[in-house]
């Protein structure tokens, strides 16, 4: 089963909780990925006050873990072939 859907993220966006002191001042910034703007994930957010901010589309600049991950996949692509 693949980990990034709809109900992992929305569990993992619930254990943020803790986190915020004050839920009406928290900003999220996320990419496009489809599970992102899950319906239950969006209604969550509504109902707990918190901004969202979505990055553009093909936007990895703004997304320094994409550029993490594009430098693991090539190493690792080198090493397996």
């Amino acid at each position: 089963m693949d980990g990034n859907n709809g109900v992992t993220f929305l569990t993992f966006i619930k254990s943020l909780r803790g986190w915020h002191i004050n839920s009406r001042k928290t900003i999220y910034i996320m990419d496009n990925a489809s599970y992102h703007n899950n319906v239950n994930i969006r209604k969550y957010i509504k109902e707990k006050g918190i901004t969202v901010m979505y990055l553009p589309p093909s936007s990895s600049v703004l997304n320094p873990i994409e550029l993490c991950w594009g430098i693991f996949k090539r190493r690792l692509g080198k090493s397996l072939a």
